[in-house]
């Protein structure tokens, strides 16, 4: 008997998990949808500033120093967690804050974003650019 439950085990897990030819996503479909969900994708190129990224957070960090105000309080610092999309012409658009420090530091970050005038080269899926959505950590100190 314990036999024959291996033998019928055995069977029905090669035709669950055989392999299919088919793909299981169809490149049109990939290229239509916008993924935003932090946790899937499907990039063979992601969205990455121009200049590169460590100039693009030396950049940000400058413009985050010069526009915060000299009397701004000791204990509202801290880093604040934004998103936002890349279009497909590489422009930063809707930058919004997903983990926030306080008021003052999270508008300080949102006017630094909006204030940067840094290119990004645009997501790539099967040849097309596409919008995406990225986030980054700004350090207010």
């Amino acid at each position: 008997m314990k036999s024959l439950w291996i033998l019928l085990l055995c069977s029905f897990s090669f035709i669950s998990f055989g392999q299919e030819n088919d793909p299981l996503i169809d490149e049109d479909d990939i290229a239509e949808k916008e993924y935003d969900s932090m946790f899937y994708h499907p990039y063979e190129i992601p969205a990455q500033p121009v200049c590169g990224l460590e100039s693009f957070f030396n950049s940000l960090q400058q413009r985050v120093e010069e526009i915060k105000p000299d009397n701004f309080p000791e204990n509202k610092k801290g880093k604040v967690h934004i998103c936002f999309t890349v279009t497909e012409s590489g422009k930063i658009e809707d930058p919004y804050v997903i983990k926030g420090l306080n008021a003052d530091a999270d508008s300080l970050a949102i006017n630094a974003f909006r204030l940067m005038k840094t290119d990004f080269i645009p997501a790539i899926i099967v040849n097309k650019k596409i919008k995406s959505k990225l986030c980054y950590t700004v350090r207010i100190n």
